[in-house]
C-alpha cells in the first residue's frame, strides 16, 4: 500500500516491518492508499520502488471541494493526505454550474497506472455551496451516501394485521428522553412482585403495524440504515409522519409495540421466564432526563404528575441500580462519558457545544435497553438457533503473548491463555480501569480482535454464550428485531 507524505515522496508498505521509498517523480503516478505492485531498484545500497501495476485504487467515489480557474474545474479530495487538485468535469446529466468552493461527489475515471496520462474525475453530484454552515454535516452524509432529508409519504392508517395484541393500555408506561425528542421509540413499565422481584416490561414502537409486507416501504426499510443523528438534528429512516407522530410513543396516545417482559431478581439477575409479544400501550407521561434526575437527586422544582408516575420512577431506579451492580460484579461497565449537544443558529452555524453528563435517568433507560437486548439474544439463541449478533471475542489469540509481554513492562501481569477467556478479560479490564490514566488501555487496543456481525450458528453459539452473560456490556449482542 502506498503511504504519502507532505514532502512529496512516499513509501510502499509491504507489511508491518518492511517498506520501500518512493521518490517524488514516481509518486506522481500513484495516490496515497493505492494498492500496487512495484519494481524494486537498488542503487548505492538504497532501495526504491517504481510503481508498476494498480491492484486497487484508493479513490473511486469520493467527496471534495471544487476549484475553478479559467473555466477549468478541479477537485481536492476531502482527505488529510490528499492535497493535490484532480482535474475534473461535471458528469453528463448533472445540471449544477459548479463554482469555486462548491462541494461535490466525484468518481475517478483515469489513473496513470491504467495507462492514462494523469488522474481525472467526474463530478456526479452537487452537495452544497462553500458558505453553507451545514457543510460538515452534508459532506459527511454524502461521503457515506446517506440521505439529507427524511423520506416522504407513508400510510396513515394502521393495518389489519390479523395479529392479537395484548392490551396494556391500563399500565403506567412512561418514556424518558430529551426535552426536544419527538420520536419516542421505547417506553418502560415495572411492577414489584410479592417476593420482591421486579417485573420489567420494555415496549418498542412497532412501525410494521403501519407498513405492509411486500410494499415499497417495507422493501426500503429492509435495506435502510438506522436513523442518522447529526449535531443539532436527526434524519429518521421513516417518514416523519411515522417516526415523530404515528409510531412515536407519545403520552396519552394508544400505540402498537413489541414488548419484552422479564423478571429481575434482587441481585440483578435476569431470570429465564423471558417473554416477547405484540401489544398496545398508552404512555402516561413523557419524562425528561434532567427533570427525572433532579427529582431523584432531591433537587430542582419539577415533580411527577401523580403518585403512579412517581412510583414508576422509583421502581425504574431500583431496576437500574440492581442491574448496574450485577454488571459491575459479574461483567463490565464502561466508564460514563458525557454526551455533547450542539446548539445551532438559524443558518446552521454552531453557537455552542454543551456537555451533558450521563445522569441516573440516562442510566435507567440504558440499563433497561441493555437488558431487553440480552433477552432478545437469549430468545433467538434458544428458540430459533440463530440471530443477528454484534459479537466480539476480546483479544486475538495470536496476540496474547505479545499482550502479556507489553503489560509486564508496566507491572501488570496476565496469563496469555486466561486473558482470552471472558473472566480473564474482565479481570484485566477492571485492573486497567483502576489505573490513573488511559495510557495502557490505548496501548493494548491493537491486540484486540475485530468486532463483527454474525449469524453463523456454530460461531454464534460460542461467542454469544461467552459474551452474552446477563449484563456483559463490553459487547452487548444487539439483537435486530
Amino acid at each position: 500500500m502506498v503511504k504519502a507524505t507532505e514532502k512529496g515522496f512516499g513509501f510502499l508498505e509491504v507489511d508491518a516491518q518492511k517498506s520501500y521509498f518512493i521518490p517524488p517523480p514516481q509518486m506522481k503516478k500513484v495516490m496515497h492508499g493505492d494498492r500496487i505492485t512495484a519494481v524494486i531498484h537498488s542503487e548505492k545500497d538504497r532501495e526504491s520502488a517504481e510503481p508498476e501495476e494498480l491492484i486497487e485504487p484508493f479513490l473511486t467515489r469520493f467527496v471534495g471541494k471544487v476549484l475553478r480557474k479559467d473555466d477549468r474545474l478541479s477537485i481536492i479530495p476531502d482527505h488529510p493526505l490528499l492535497k493535490d487538485a484532480i482535474p475534473c468535469r461535471a458528469e453528463r446529466g448533472v445540471a449544477h454550474d459548479f463554482k469555486e468552493g462548491d462541494w461535490a461527489v466525484a468518481e475517478m475515471r483515469r489513473h496513470p497506472l491504467k495507462g492514462d496520462r494523469g488522474f481525472y474525475a467526474e463530478l456526479t453530484q452537487f452537495i452544497t455551496f462553500g458558505d453553507d454552515h451545514f457543510v460538515p454535516w452534508w459532506v459527511t452524509l454524502a461521503r457515506h451516501n446517506l440521505e439529507k432529508e427524511a423520506p416522504e409519504g407513508a400510510a396513515t392508517e394502521m393495518l389489519d394485521e390479523g395479529l392479537t395484541r395484548r392490551d396494556l393500555t391500563a399500565l403506567n408506561f412512561v418514556t424518558i428522553d430529551s426535552a426536544s425528542t419527538e420520536d419516542m421509540d421505547d417506553a418502560l413499565y415495572v411492577e414489584e412482585q410479592a417476593d420482591g422481584k421486579l417485573l420489567l416490561t420494555v415496549a418498542i414502537a412497532d412501525p410494521t403495524a403501519w407498513i405492509a409486507e411486500g410494499t415499497r416501504w417495507m422493501s426500503r426499510l429492509k435495506s435502510a440504515l438506522p436513523p442518522t443523528t447529526c449535531p443539532g438534528f436527526n434524519i429518521p429512516m421513516l417518514p416523519r409522519e411515522l417516526s415523530d407522530d404515528l409510531c412515536s410513543l407519545r403520552a396519552n396516545a394508544v400505540r402498537p409495540v413489541l414488548a419484552c417482559r422479564m423478571t429481575i431478581a434482587s441481585d440483578g439477575t435476569i431470570e429465564e421466564n423471558i417473554e416477547f409479544f405484540a401489544a398496545t400501550i398508552e404512555s402516561k407521561a413523557k419524562l425528561v432526563y434532567d427533570e427525572v434526575s433532579d427529582w431523584l437527586e432531591n433537587s430542582g422544582s419539577w415533580q411527577p404528575a401523580n403518585d403512579a408516575i412517581a412510583e414508576q420512577i422509583r421502581l425504574l431506579q431500583r431496576v437500574c441500580l440492581s442491574r448496574s451492580e450485577w454488571r459491575k460484579t459479574h461483567a463490565l461497565v464502561f466508564k460514563d462519558r458525557p454526551d455533547y449537544r450542539f446548539i445551532l443558529g438559524e443558518k446552521g452555524e454552531v453557537l455552542n457545544i454543551v456537555a451533558e453528563p450521563r445522569r441516573i435517568a440516562n442510566r435507567i433507560v440504558e440499563e433497561s435497553m441493555i437488558a431487553a437486548n440480552i433477552c432478545a439474544a437469549r430468545v433467538l439463541r434458544d428458540q430459533l438457533g440463530f440471530g443477528i449478533y454484534n459479537v466480539h471475542t476480546g483479544f486475538d489469540p495470536a496476540n496474547s503473548e505479545a499482550l502479556a509481554a507489553l503489560l509486564k513492562t508496566h507491572d501488570v501481569h496476565v496469563d496469555p491463555q486466561e486473558v482470552l477467556t471472558l473472566n480473564g478479560f474482565c479481570k484485566l479490564r477492571r485492573e486497567l480501569d483502576a489505573q490513573p490514566s488511559g495510557f495502557l488501555d490505548s496501548r493494548i487496543r491493537r491486540f484486540q480482535s475485530f468486532a463483527e456481525i454474525s449469524t453463523n450458528l456454530a460461531r454464534t453459539l460460542v461467542w454469544v454464550w461467552k459474551l452474552m452473560q446477563p449484563g456483559h456490556h463490553r459487547s452487548v449482542s444487539m439483537a435486530i428485531w
